[in-house]
């Protein structure tokens, strides 16, 4: 059976909007079955899931982590072998109002996230998002910013996910 110009055309259509819509070039398929998954941070921790709107950060075993939101990498960038990374959200949040009663969390841009651990500091600083990530051998870190701390284990191959609270604000 031989396809036409208008099936070809068809085809093609199809294929470019797939692409636009964050899906598989292979079918239908979200992003997520092609081995990234969409972390999204709930204002205490990291869940699997859709956005909310909120901040999210995409990771894959074995892959740099991919933050800010959007959709999943086409490609990634491998990590290290023998290596695994950290990736986080610097936030402030902020309670109360009288117009807006709910919490609310501020991405902190240009934040020095130090990284603590195993004979080794290393510092990374968080982007006009809040993100910030760093790769590093195995072990148990401890990340210090502005007025938070977090402790992490670091996973050859895997990307340990943390949100640092930078302060709390109140208003009336």
């Amino acid at each position: 059976m031989t396809i036409g110009i208008a099936g070809r055309i068809l085809a093609a259509i199809q294929l470019l909007l797939g692409a636009a819509a964050g899906v598989s070039a292979m079918g239908w398929f979200p992003r997520e079955t092609e081995g990234w998954q969409r972390q999204v941070f709930d204002g205490s921790e990291f869940r699997t899931g859709p956005s909310d709107g909120g901040f999210s950060v995409w990771v894959r075993s074995g892959y740099l982590p991919s933050g800010g939101g959007g959709g999943a990498p086409a490609d990634g960038q491998r990590l290290p072998p023998g290596f695994g990374a950290v990736a986080g959200y610097c936030f402030v949040q902020q309670a109360g109002g009288k117009l807006a009663g709910k919490e609310s969390r501020h991405p902190q841009a240009g934040v020095a996230v130090r990284i603590v651990g195993d004979g080794l500091t290393r510092e990374a600083t968080t982007d006009e998002g809040g993100y910030f990530a760093a790769v590093l051998p195995p072990g148990s870190y401890e990340l210090q910013g502005r007025a938070g701390t977090a402790r992490v284990e670091v996973e050859s191959g895997r990307t340990a996910l943390v949100g640092l609270r930078a302060g709390k604000r109140m208003v009336d």
